[in-house]
């Protein structure tokens, strides 16, 4: 399942990507996906035993997937706000709190 996974991280730009590319250049193919689902595994395990959050990920795209799984829930569609890009850089708790605010009114 990690090597799944690993697959799909290596089709994303990002540093698990680049890692993937450094190391397949030298062993091969097989063995770079199985360095890059390591790599995944202990990158999960410090995330999880230190309470942090994946340093590399990108928040827009985050709240995008959010506000399609609203709208798949039935929410109401929203007009354009001026703060929904700056919603979409603030950390995911954060945001939040502020898309419970607005429920509220």
């Amino acid at each position: 399942m990690l090597v799944e996974a690993a697959w799909v991280a290596v089709k994303t730009p990002g540093p698990l990507r680049a890692f993937y590319e450094r190391v397949r250049a030298r062993p091969g193919m097989q063995i770079a996906v199985v360095a890059t689902a390591r790599k995944l595994a202990v990158l999960c395990w410090h995330m999880i035993t230190r309470g942090e959050d994946y340093a590399f990920a990108r928040p827009s795209l985050t709240a995008k997937k959010l506000r399609a799984l609203e709208l798949k829930t039935g929410r109401p569609a929203r007009s354009f706000q001026p703060c929904a890009l700056a919603c979409v850089r603030m950390s995911g708790a954060r945001m939040s709190r502020l898309t419970d605010d607005r429920r509220k009114e």
